[in-house]
């Protein structure tokens, strides 16, 4: 066999080798149609969400008003405005997840058990104009802890979804996204903050160094340290709120009546934005300015009137000082102190 027999022989098997690998290639994609839509509805036409856990639930509803834009308020008797920041991209979220893959076309009762169905981590059921509803219930993790199983009531599947999604949605029920002023954050977050009582002041900053712990000091010429100890056992407990915080009244007319109109102790502090997986990072120099002030103690002695204010939080529907809260005595009690008793570092022996 010549040279060139030869070569028209390889081109030959080469393009045969080619046109089978091409025609395998071509049906396995076939094979394996793109992962379905788990539901699609027009995030334009979601009214009501609530999102429940095994530790309770927590709801929220689109207010519509004639000649106002439509707004989102927890589902209470105060329907209170949520921070719409944090509340960005929830409804895009719940308005067309796409599964990852469909597992199951029937679901059977041991199945339910096996994956974590029956008792789900977390339950959402979306209202919808038109009187509709999609109800889903988030069951285990997989094994590879990249997706949860899931399914849809009045739908047997059984169904893959987004890691990411499911914690995005259950963060909702752990962290709520409360207004910028409603003290409830993350006490990790507070950078800088300052208790004023009667005619005294105080002010604490938090140091941070690569490689160490976080430090709190005095904020002052002389930078003095904390007593660690009781910093640690009563401070950073409570730094990231009261531990009993809840709105008594909406509107205030006459500020006098709670002790709002020359409160006895303010309390400003000065923390991070929280983050959120479906935004961008915050810029880290980006800081949220909350300032609580403490009126009167309530008649029962549990706890005491409070009211936020100083920022103008302009992209919220109420401004801050449209509510009056409950703040619990042991929070109001402690702040004071760092004010009236210093928590200086022990004195260090000779």
């Amino acid at each position: 066999m010549n040279i060139r027999t030869t070569f028209v022989m390889v081109m030959f098997l080469s393009v045969v080798a080619g046109f089978f690998l091409l025609a395998d290639f071509r049906g396995s994609a076939a094979s394996e149609p793109s992962a379905p839509w788990f539901y699609t509805a027009n995030m334009e036409d979601i009214r009501r969400i609530t999102f429940t856990t095994p530790n309770g639930s927590i709801g929220f509803y689109q207010q519509v008003d004639i000649g106002a834009d439509p707004t989102w308020r927890f589902n209470d008797e105060f329907g209170m405005p949520l921070d719409l920041g944090r509340w960005g991209g929830i409804t895009l979220l719940l308005s067309g997840p796409q599964s990852r893959r469909a597992l199951l076309r029937d679901l059977k009762d041991e199945d339910r058990t096996r994956y974590g169905v029956d008792k789900p981590r977390l339950s959402v059921d979306v209202r919808l104009t038109g009187e509709r509803e999609v109800k889903v219930h988030l069951g285990d993790r997989t094994p590879d802890n990249l997706n949860y199983y899931i399914t849809q009531e009045d739908n047997p599947g059984l169904y893959l979804i987004d890691g990411t999604w499911g914690d995005v949605l259950a963060k909702m029920t752990n962290d709520p996204p409360y207004p910028p002023w409603f003290y409830k954050i993350d006490g990790t977050k507070v950078l800088f903050f300052t208790v004023k009582h009667g005619d005294a002041a105080v002010s604490f900053l938090r140091d941070r160094f690569i490689g160490e712990p976080d430090r709190w000091r005095f904020s002052g010429k002389d930078a003095q340290a904390v007593d660690t100890k009781r910093w640690a056992a009563q401070v950073l407990p409570i730094l990231g709120g009261p531990k009993a915080l809840k709105l008594i009244q909406k509107g205030i007319t006459n500020p006098a009546e709670f002790g709002l109109d020359s409160p006895p102790t303010v309390f400003r502090v000065e923390y991070e934005p929280p983050f959120e997986p479906q935004q961008d990072d915050p810029d880290p120099e980006v800081r949220r300015i909350l300032e609580i002030q403490v009126g009167k103690m309530l008649p029962d002695g549990s706890g005491y009137y409070a009211q936020a204010k100083g920022r103008d939080y302009k992209d919220q529907p109420e401004t801050v000082q449209d509510y009056v809260f409950f703040v619990d005595k042991a929070w109001v009690e402690t702040m004071s102190a760092l004010v009236t008793d210093p928590p200086n570092p022990p004195a260090v022996a000779p």
